[in-house]
């Protein structure tokens, strides 16, 4: 399907903004892309095919909380050294100029249409928005350093990025069992060893299932928001707040069982430790 000619440059999100020299994917027929995406899935274009990503105008489509798992994707489509190239909305940019035309009913309306979209039609709303904060700590998060963030036309927040690891390597190495593969993830993603809850979840999963798949399990933790404010955090954009926060957010219908078991363990070893505490402390102290 997806690269018959060896293109090594992806417009994804093409829309009628079709580019020679570039593979011009969408998901959208009327636009009439070389690649027409099924299900948006990213991974039939070719893992490492690509040296170039460019995106304008999609990660603004995207909701908020599914960006990590967007970026993801791309950081695997590209070469190592690859590109990102990256258009999308600032918050700031359409703040400032509503704060220059404070008492201006009609750019505050206009404005308010960039921001969010026309939403005259289905593919015109925006679910969300940058910073250059976030932009930069979502792409450091997935594994690019960030070489130039700017601002055209007032509103419009451009980056360049180029990918410097691998978050999805871990899942090939076939020297690890599922037990130090988990292990070796929390530390890579999270900076952290996974506490009862997380191996409470793991168990549950491989029981479930037969075997983790890795994959799933990676994603779902360089995607979390607890990686973002660990990214951040190590990067000197504020504390690591949610870094004892469960990362249970965009789990697959298909582990949901599983996660119920998960908690259901978490909790009773939660209990089973609060009574032997408490038993030790009612114990009668002797000289």
């Amino acid at each position: 399907m997806a690269n018959p000619a060896g293109i090594r440059r992806l417009n994804y999100g093409c829309g009628y903004d079709k580019r020679e020299g570039y593979l011009n994917v969408d998901i959208d027929p009327a636009c009439r892309p070389d690649v027409l995406l099924d299900g948006g899935d990213l991974m039939s274009l070719g893992r490492g095919a690509y040296e170039e990503v460019l995106a304008r105008d999609v990660l603004e489509h995207v909701p908020r909380l599914d960006t990590p798992a967007l970026l993801l994707d791309f950081a695997d489509l590209l070469v190592d050294g690859g590109t990102l190239r990256l258009q999308t909305s600032s918050i700031e940019g359409v703040a400032r100029q509503m704060h220059r035309h404070r008492n201006d009913f009609q750019q505050h309306y206009n404005w308010t249409h960039c921001l969010f979209g026309t939403q005259a039609q289905h593919g015109d709303f925006h679910l969300t928005g940058f910073t250059n904060l976030s932009l930069t700590v979502h792409l450091l998060a997935a594994g690019f350093r960030v070489d130039r963030l700017w601002i055209t036309d007032h509103w419009l927040l451009n980056a360049e990025a180029t990918k410097v690891a691998s978050w999805s390597q871990l899942a090939d190495d076939g020297s690890l069992d599922d037990e130090a593969f988990f292990a070796a993830v929390y530390r890579d993603a999270l900076h952290r060893d996974p506490g009862p809850y997380d191996v409470a979840l793991q168990q549950a999963l491989a029981a479930a299932s037969g075997s983790t798949d890795r994959r799933a399990v990676l994603k779902r933790l360089y995607g979390s928001p607890e990686r973002l404010f660990v990214v951040a955090a190590e990067h000197g954009y504020g504390t690591r707040t949610l870094a004892a926060e469960r990362v249970v957010r965009h789990i697959p219908a298909s582990w949901k069982p599983a996660l119920r078991v998960a908690r259901i363990k978490a909790r009773d070893a939660s209990r089973r430790s609060k009574r032997a505490l408490g038993t030790l402390r009612s114990r009668p102290q002797h000289a």
